[in-house]
């Protein structure tokens, strides 16, 4: 069955000063796809994410949402860089405050939401929380809206494992539902895990999309990848 496409990304280009941080980037998210985006630190993964969320501005290039150009978020759920809670609220009582944000959040939809992630019986404050409970509220915060697409930038880094283990899930059932997810990071195996394709970035352009990527050897693609950069560099 042909999925919708969703999300499509098309040559976007961005500089800061004299320094090209992307570089004519195409890539595309369907209906229940999670695309997965890996290179090494300062390729421009977070930049990219910024564009499509609307924090950043591209130099040209567009970002389309069913075919039509990006307007704002309503579809969209969104983990970049580190969430503004605030610390003397519960994660109840932030994700209430924040949920105003939304024409169409209720009280069930918080509840469930904090359920789906394991914190509806939390009642201590944010700033008690460890940093895996913290990056739980956040993913709570992205699907509060009921998203079509999720960007997940480095949504694993710093996490303990079970944190790890259950985002994991938590992502490939939002796919399941029929969300498309566009995530970065580091972890190799769990980024071939979960993505049904993997978009490696080098020097603000993508070099490669592994569509099968569940039958490769991840860690020789990504070594090649390195081993490109460090000759580049030599």
């Amino acid at each position: 069955m042909h999925k919708k496409q969703l999300l499509k990304i098309e040559n976007i280009s961005k500089s800061f000063k004299h320094n090209k941080v992307l570089d004519g980037i195409c890539l595309e998210v369907e209906q229940g796809q999670v695309c997965g985006l890996m290179g090494i630190n300062g390729t421009g993964k977070s930049t990219l994410f910024k564009i499509v969320a609307g924090l950043e501005r591209a130099d040209s290039g567009k970002v389309l949402y069913l075919g039509q150009p990006k307007t704002d978020n309503q579809n969209f759920g969104i983990m970049i860089e580190n969430p503004n809670f605030f610390g003397y609220m519960t994660g109840e009582e932030n994700l209430r405050a924040l949920g105003m944000l939304y024409d169409n959040v209720s009280k069930d939809d918080i509840k469930n939401a904090l359920g789906i992630v394991g914190l509806l019986s939390v009642s201590q404050k944010f700033d008690q929380y460890s940093l895996g409970m913290k990056q739980r509220l956040y993913f709570a915060f992205a699907i509060l809206s009921k998203p079509k697409i999720l960007l997940l930038d480095e949504p694993f880094t710093g996490i303990d494992f079970l944190s790890v283990e259950l985002l994991s899930k938590l992502i490939q059932n939002m796919a399941q539902q029929g969300v498309g997810v566009l995530i970065s990071g580091h972890q190799l195996e769990q980024m071939q895990s979960i993505c049904d394709k993997i978009c490696l970035l080098n020097q603000g352009k993508i070099v490669k999309e592994i569509v099968n990527v569940k039958g490769i050897d991840i860690k020789q693609e990504f070594s090649e990848l390195v081993g490109v950069v460090m000759n580049g560099n030599e």
